[in-house]
């Protein structure tokens, strides 16, 4: 005998923004699908820090419908690295917390010119994610300051 229960989805966790100018709002939205047979419902939202929000358009995911995430990051305030994270709590028994993260690297375009180097120029290839984990923070040095 099978008892009824919501089985919870999702695409992806966790979203890349790659460089930031610092005092951007960037916004990315994830998905949540209840495959189960059983409504569940979101608690809570706790957020990492102060100027990440987050929302969930549905407070009630019946069988086989999709609840949209929507996560904002002001990077108004961040420097460096920044993986602001969202936990939503939820009533389903085998998944009581799903944890999205939000990640990037917050630069202040106007550093660059105290010292009468150009800002760097923002390229489609320096705003995708980086391809492999072993990017690392030299890389974007370097890429700041046009060293090759």
């Amino acid at each position: 005998l099978a008892w009824a229960e919501p089985i919870l989805t999702v695409e992806k966790y966790a979203h890349d923004f790659g460089y930031i100018t610092q005092g951007a709002m960037v916004t990315h939205t994830f998905t949540v699908t209840n495959m189960g047979d059983s409504p569940v419902s979101f608690t809570d939202i706790d957020c990492s820090l102060m100027l990440l929000t987050a929302s969930v358009d549905k407070l009630t995911l019946y069988p086989n419908e999709t609840a949209t995430v929507k996560m904002e990051y002001d990077s108004r305030y961040g420097m460096g690295r920044v993986e602001p994270m969202a936990t939503i709590s939820t009533s389903a028994p085998s998944v009581q917390k799903l944890d999205f993260v939000l990640t990037g690297y917050v630069f202040n375009r106007n550093a660059a010119t105290r010292n009468s180097t150009p800002a760097p120029t923002m390229t489609r290839q320096m705003m995708e994610p980086p391809a492999r984990a072993v990017y690392t923070l030299w890389s974007a040095i370097s890429v700041f300051l046009g060293i090759n």
